[in-house]
């Protein structure tokens, strides 16, 4: 289920967290803790500021992003050369099985609803362009990470790329077979967005892991496809 409240995310995201910290602390031998943060946590990111690294001062604007943000605080706290911690900064994952309510899957399901001869698609501001990174490369990255004693601290999970969003939804809508015509929805406009934003995968590289960009050849096909048979 996905939260909606503040005090749903904070439950989920920073209480959460507090119970395993606890628990880990009460463990002889302390593993290392891997906690899942966000790129919200950066908040609104001048483009003089682009590419971002985790030494760029956090804002977060939305309840999720401060949660979150409250997540890695408490991490960073309790991170002790006994009991190390990590943020793994996550930024947009995309891959078959994704959450609805995120662009991409969301787009694909909205497109495979569309009768056979096409339709409209309501959008927002597409021109943008975001720092995706697949789900199987974040996993990989995930797990090298934290089988490095090294690694602690934050550290961006990105490609270090920036795609364009309209050019992706183009690309489902051609895949999908169907006449797609986009339009934008003001409901849909996020005000304040930067139109590219992207992170720094320096330090993610210092540890010798350099991130797979996304085989969109390979993934939007995926999402249709899921989408397609979801009941």
């Amino acid at each position: 289920m996905r939260a909606s409240s503040a005090a749903e995310l904070f439950q989920v995201n920073t209480v959460l967290a507090a119970q395993l910290l606890d628990a880990v602390a009460r463990q002889k031998r302390a593993p290392k803790v891997v906690l899942a943060g966000s790129a919200a946590e950066y908040g609104r990111v001048s483009r003089e500021a682009v590419p971002v690294n985790e030494a760029h001062p956090c804002r977060p604007i939305t309840d999720y992003a401060v949660s979150k943000h409250s997540q890695t605080l408490l991490g960073l706290a309790r991170s002790t050369p006994g009991q190390p911690v990590l943020i793994a900064r996550i930024w947009n994952p995309v891959g078959a099985g994704m959450p609805g309510h995120l662009a991409l899957p969301n787009f694909a399901a909205q497109i495979v609803t569309l009768p056979p001869e096409g339709g409209v698609l309501r959008v927002g501001d597409l021109d943008v362009a975001r720092d995706f990174i697949d789900v199987w490369e974040l996993a990989r990255l995930l797990v090298r990470l934290a089988e490095n004693p090294d690694a602690c601290d934050v550290v961006n999970l990105c490609s270090g790329r920036a795609y364009v969003l309209r050019e992706l939804v183009e690309s489902l809508a051609r895949r999908s077979g169907r006449s797609v015509k986009l339009v934008q929805d003001p409901s849909r406009i996020r005000v304040g967005e930067p139109p590219i934003l992207y992170g720094d995968t320096s330090r993610l590289e210092s540890f010798g892991l350099r991130p797979v960009p996304p085989d969109f050849d390979a993934i939007l096909p995926r999402l249709l496809s899921v989408a397609a048979h979801q009941p």
